[in-house]
């Protein structure tokens, strides 16, 4: 069976091994350099990544291809115990313990926090009393957290915890695609803090006298996440897969014989090659371009998702640079305004990222603080430097910096995103052609590699099926 496998990052080199498991005969076209959003960059004794640092190990399914790949002994996971901070109002804060992003599984620490105001927290407390407030139909994460916990809660938790992994502000995005289970909390408990409190209790009661878990959440690999990307293309084409870089496809179209797809790789001259199934790991815009002709509902539907777009501005400095040691890994924004939307010491989160006696920082810069994401490199860097060494004291200026511009790379979830998803699944499922990966369901690294194989196993079983 004759697999082709449109996009080579991370997504659709997935996409590829599942294939290869089970037996297909495998080609990959990308039309720039596999790997995609991963990019790993070693000079001088550094590790830069330009895109994704790490992914979370309780969603195991990029953990699972490591092993697959044999390359597990590479994993490391992060230094230590030092904290995440909230920085706002100029000022920095511990994360309160016992908070998962949106709401408090413990009180006592989220009413002593200094991130919220004293108002915030007698606001946040009014969602024990309100009754259930959310309509049957999809709804924005903010507009609901405003309804229920207060405008505090919204803009100097959610914002910068579910905004910062999702590239949006928490005013876009979908709560039924993003965060269902804030839904299911209401329903059930009525009240998000009741269903927090509740959570917490049942989950140390679980932990009591149970063996503590050990490692942490976030994962990467020495010599960084590209890694993983080298050893597929190696691994895939060492099992007879086809891998060609700088290839572009022109047109896809259904056959009586599965799918016909016009190919121009390097020599330039179009090819048509036929294959049993189709799998468009390519991203939203392109692979709403090849579904154009034969399903032209779902094109639009994929080409109307909104895209994100983010810098990333990664500093060397000397430990000498700093008044004080910098003990934390890093911080989110909550404030609006701010050139970033949190600062990662990449040297404190990560061993061997950098020489002895220099320490590693990336800002994030998605486009949502404002009209400095658009700025030139030049003042897009200035602003970053300046607000990064406010922020920690530095006395001396960086001694080397490297920047990666994203530009509409990352899809928002808006409100109506599942609707999407459903539309798009309908009109493709008796079909021999599947879109895994971000652009439908879920932007982190490991969801897009179990959606990947997923989809593969899926179409491949199918196809079988009718031959």
């Amino acid at each position: 069976m004759k697999l082709a496998v449109i996009g080579g990052g991370l997504t659709g080199l997935a996409a590829a091994w599942e294939g290869v498991r089970q037996g297909a005969q495998v080609t990959v076209f990308e039309s720039e350099r596999f790997g995609g959003k991963i990019r790993t960059i070693i000079e001088d004794g550094y590790v830069i990544e330009e895109g994704p640092d790490s992914f979370v190990a309780y969603r195991p399914w990029l953990l699972e291809l490591v092993e697959d790949l044999g390359i597990s002994d590479r994993v490391i996971e992060t230094l230590g115990t030092r904290k995440v901070m909230i920085h706002s109002r100029g000022r920095m804060n511990p994360i309160p313990k016992g908070m998962t992003g949106v709401l408090p599984t413990k009180i006592l620490p989220f009413a002593t926090t200094g991130i919220l105001s004293i108002f915030d927290k007698l606001r946040a407390g009014l969602d024990l009393f309100l009754p259930r407030i959310l309509p049957d139909e999809d709804v924005s994460i903010g507009s609901f957290i405003r309804r229920r916990l207060g405008a505090g809660v919204a803009m100097k938790f959610a914002n910068p915890f579910i905004g910062g992994i999702y590239g949006s502000s928490v005013d876009e995005l979908s709560l039924d695609a993003v965060l269902p289970s804030l839904r299911k909390n209401e329903k059930e408990h009525r009240s998000l803090m009741l269903a927090a409190l509740a959570s917490g209790r049942q989950k140390r009661r679980a932990e009591k006298g149970a063996k503590p878990k050990s490692g942490s959440v976030f994962r990467s690999l020495e010599g960084g996440l590209e890694q993983v990307i080298h050893e597929l293309v190696r691994q895939l084409r060492d099992r007879g897969a086809e891998l060609y870089e700088d290839t572009t496809i022109t047109s896809a179209n259904l056959s009586d014989s599965g799918s016909r797809l016009t190919v121009i790789k390097r020599s330039g001259i179009p090819m048509q090659l036929d294959f049993d199934a189709v799998v468009f790991a390519g991203g939203a815009g392109s692979t709403s371009k090849l579904l154009s002709g034969e399903f032209p509902e779902a094109a639009k539907l994929l080409g109307n998702i909104p895209l994100a777009s983010t810098s990333v501005v990664t500093m060397a400095y000397s430990q000498d640079a700093f008044a004080k040691p910098l003990d934390n890994h890093g911080w989110l924004e909550a404030d609006a305004g701010a050139p970033s939307s949190g600062i990662t010491i990449s040297s404190a989160k990560f061993a061997g990222r950098c020489p002895d006696g220099k320490i590693l920082v990336r800002a994030f810069v998605p486009d949502r603080v404002g009209e400095i994401a658009h700025a030139p490199t030049e003042k897009l860097v200035a602003a970053v430097r300046e607000y990064f060494e406010k922020a920690v004291g530095a006395v001396a200026a960086p001694e080397r910096v490297w920047t990666s511009r994203w530009n509409s790379v990352m899809p928002k979830y808006v409100t109506g995103h599942l609707d999407v998803v459903a539309k798009v699944t309908e009109q493709l499922e008796p079909t021999p052609w599947r879109v895994p990966g971000s652009a439908l369901n879920g932007v982190g690294l490991p969801d897009c590699v179990k959606d990947a194989r997923e989809k593969t196993r899926e179409i491949l079983s199918n196809t079988k099926e009718q031959i």
